[in-house]
C-alpha cells in the first residue's frame, strides 16, 4: 500500500502531539518536588530533632561539659610568648598551674628563657627564621610539651640546689 507524502504527514501531525517545552530547571525543580513528597516523614523527624530543647530537657552532663568547654580558668597571670599572649584555650588545669609556678631562668640548655614577675609570665626562645622554628621542633612540639618540660627542669635544679 504505497501512501502519498501528503497523507503520512497528515498521520504524524495528528497521532503525535508535540510536547510542551521544559526546560533543564523545570523538570529539576519537578523532580525535587516529587522527593520531598515522598520524602515528607523522613525530613519532618530531622527538622523535629533540630528543633531546640525545651531548657527542662537540658541534662546536668551537658551543662558541666557546657561550663568546662566555655568558663575555663585562664592564666592566673598572663602569659606571653615572644611578646605574644598566649592562648589558654584547651589546656588541662594542671597545664594552667604549672605556667604560674614557673620561675626566670634560662632553660633547655639556653633555648627558652623565661622572665617571670608578679604581673606576667614571659617564654623567649628564637623563632624569626625558619631554620630556628624547625630547630625548636626538636626540644618541644606544643604549648604544653613546652610547659611540662620547663616545669620538670625547673623542679630537678630545685631538688639539686637543695641537697
Amino acid at each position: 500500500m504505497a501512501t502519498s507524502k501528503k497523507s503520512v504527514d497528515t498521520v504524524v501531525e495528528t497521532t503525535v502531539a508535540p510536547a510542551p517545552a521544559q526546560s533543564q530547571q523545570d523538570v529539576l525543580m519537578a523532580a525535587f518536588i516529587e522527593y520531598l513528597k515522598q520524602n515528607k516523614e523522613a525530613i519532618d523527624r530531622q527538622t523535629d530533632a533540630l528543633k531546640p530543647k525545651p531548657v527542662d530537657a537540658i541534662t546536668p552532663e551537658y551543662l558541666a561539659a557546657q561550663n568546662r568547654e566555655f568558663n575555663r580558668p585562664a592564666f592566673h597571670r598572663p602569659v606571653f610568648q615572644n611578646s605574644y599572649a598566649a592562648n589558654c584555650h584547651g589546656l588541662s588545669d594542671a597545664i594552667l598551674d604549672k605556667v604560674d609556678a614557673l620561675k626566670s631562668g634560662v632553660y633547655m640548655g639556653g633555648v627558652v628563657r623565661v622572665v617571670e614577675d608578679k604581673d606576667s609570665i614571659t617564654l623567649l626562645y628564637k623563632n624569626k627564621t625558619d631554620a630556628e622554628r624547625w630547630a625548636l621542633r626538636d626540644h618541644f612540639s606544643s604549648f604544653s610539651d613546652l610547659v611540662n618540660k620547663l616545669y620538670d627542669e625547673m623542679k630537678a635544679r630545685e631538688t639539686a640546689d637543695k641537697k
